[in-house]
């Protein structure tokens, strides 16, 4: 039986759709899953680039952990190493860290014997949009552990304290940072 364009069968509605607004229907449908999927990518494919300029005068190395979460234990996994050059020269990198993270750790090495280290500048990316921490701004934005000591003008020198040695430190929240820079 067939009411007002409506079809009644077994108890059950069914609506006769038009073929325009079936294609209506489907255009719709479909713009709403491309915007979801432009969003979903921009946030979960995304990823932070940190680059780090400094001097470095023996050979070691920099490992960078993030955490998704601001409460969150680093851990080795979440984590990515590089190879340092010694060199009395400025030297950069970079690392790729997911887009989701909240706090990096920046660990400095594991020679005890290196020198004073100078950092020109660490700079975000995200998508082409970018920050730059001078030496004066890094002291501000980042926390160095007791193995480390920090002066405005860039130089971290390290130190052992009673046989260990970890000098590294610790970006405060940069979920409103990269808010910033993803509305850029």
């Amino acid at each position: 039986m067939r009411i007002f364009g409506v079809l009644i069968k077994n108890q059950y509605t069914i609506r006769i759709l038009s073929p325009l607004q079936t294609f209506c229907m489907r255009l719709m449908l479909y713009i709403i899953l491309l915007s979801l999927s432009g969003c979903l990518q921009s946030q979960d494919e995304s990823e932070i680039m940190v680059t780090i300029e400094l001097k470095m005068l023996r050979s070691d190395e920099l490992q960078i952990f993030y955490s998704n979460k601001y409460l969150e234990p680093y851990l080795e996994q979440n984590s990515k190493t590089l190879a340092i050059k010694g060199s009395n020269t400025y030297q950069k990198y970079s690392f790729a860290i997911p887009y989701q993270t909240n706090r990096i750790r920046i660990d400095l090495g594991n020679d005890s014997l290196q020198a004073p280290i100078e950092i020109k500048s660490i700079q975000l990316q995200l998508d082409g949009e970018k920050t730059l921490f001078s030496p004066l701004e890094i002291g501000s934005y980042f926390e160095f552990n007791k193995f480390a000591r920090y002066d405005q003008s860039g130089v971290i020198t390290t130190f052992s304290l009673d046989g260990q040695y970890d000098p590294y430190f610790i970006s405060k929240n940069l979920r409103p940072l990269l808010r910033k820079l993803n509305k850029s």
